[in-house]
């Protein structure tokens, strides 16, 4: 049976390994031959795609895409967050996971996703990640090829590479993986 390249052997028909979250395709079986590529915003043709995998650890076999974004227009920072439309001037997020947040989180415990937790953008022509809060709630990170995760540092714009996973959250109180692809 074929398997990831983490180790893993992979169900028949998953899109995702289930252990790391790659995407399985026949590229991804063999060994990697390039940890990503840089970008340029003369680029117009690159689209950044966020795959959901999992959510406050229930794995999606399909890696759901929450967004398609040209390269181009993260020019203009994108949030992610959750909605707080109770406020004075109501915080709605570009990549809302309001829907995914009250589908898989307990009612009544405070959501380990903030509502302006982090931000994507182009930065001197790199795919870029800012983590937005200060305490409580983090956002990390996994390289393509990376065994582990390292925590963002907040407000320091970290770059991103094809097949980066994010982690929004806290790992001691739940945590959604998405995927980074860039097309």
């Amino acid at each position: 049976m074929p398997s990831c390249t983490c180790g893993f052997e992979y169900i028949e028909g998953a899109i995702t390994c289930w252990q790391c979250g790659e995407m399985l395709t026949e590229q991804s079986l063999a060994p990697m031959n390039s940890i990503g590529r840089r970008l340029s915003l003369e680029s117009t043709t690159h689209t950044c795609s966020l795959l959901l995998f999992s959510c406050f650890g229930v794995p999606f076999q399909e890696g759901k895409e929450l967004m398609r974004v040209p390269l181009k227009t993260l020019i203009h920072p994108i949030r992610i967050g959750r909605r707080d439309e109770n406020q004075t001037s109501p915080i709605i997020p570009d990549i809302d996971l309001t829907t995914i947040i009250r589908r898989y989180w307990s009612e009544g415990v405070k959501s380990p996703i903030s509502r302006s937790h982090a931000v994507l953008e182009l930065r001197d022509g790199r795919l870029c990640i800012t983590h937005l809060v200060e305490k409580n709630r983090s956002t990390s990170l996994r390289h393509t090829g990376e065994k582990e995760h390292t925590v963002l540092l907040w407000n320091v714009p970290t770059p991103l590479t094809h097949k980066d996973v994010l982690y929004l959250g806290h790992s001691s109180t739940g945590v959604i993986k998405i995927r980074v692809l860039i097309i």
